[in-house]
């Protein structure tokens, strides 16, 4: 994973793997190195998925280790146990400087340290998961509408099992 050109353009080109490999069972690591050129691997090739392209571009930002690191869905066209990896590799690279991500997935942000929720391109509330759930309606309305659409797919999934 660690390549040359990877060398020349950041501080500690391993970071990535060590971030990565911190979270349980090392999964966003070993997705990078499953990947036909690793870290590598062209982002306008066609033999990568959208969700390859993602984890390819995250390793790439953290491993510049910028002041602020910004994310735009990091999440989105990932699986949850590949989301999970990339969640312990942002928490771990928000310890080292800013983080600011762009999300609609609630998993995505409960970690923060502040959240701003927006609504028709305006700042409507900024605090935290629990201030937010408890002085402000859209958030909590939101809150509530993700939580019935995560136990829905649960349900979907079981019933699913049990009649496979």
């Amino acid at each position: 994973m660690c390549r040359q050109c990877a060398i020349v353009s950041c501080r500690d080109a391993c970071s990535v793997r060590i971030c990565c490999q911190a979270e349980p069972g090392g999964r966003l690591a070993e997705e990078i190195d499953s990947l036909p050129d690793g870290l590598d691997t062209p982002l306008s090739s066609s033999s990568v998925s959208g969700g390859q392209r993602q984890r390819i571009a995250l390793a790439r930002a953290l491993l510049r280790t910028p002041d602020v690191l910004l994310l735009d869905e990091a999440t989105a066209q990932v699986d949850a146990l590949t989301e999970a990896a990339i969640h312990g590799c942002i928490r771990a690279r928000a310890s080292a400087g800013s983080v600011v991500t762009v999300a609609h997935r609630l998993s995505t942000v409960l970690d923060a340290d502040t959240i701003v929720v927006m609504e028709h391109g305006r700042v409507r509330a900024i605090g935290t998961h629990e201030e937010l759930v408890a002085s402000d309606a859209l958030y909590r309305d939101l809150v509530e509408a993700l939580r019935i659409a995560a136990e829905a797919e649960q349900a979907d999934l079981t019933a699913a099992g049990t009649t496979a």
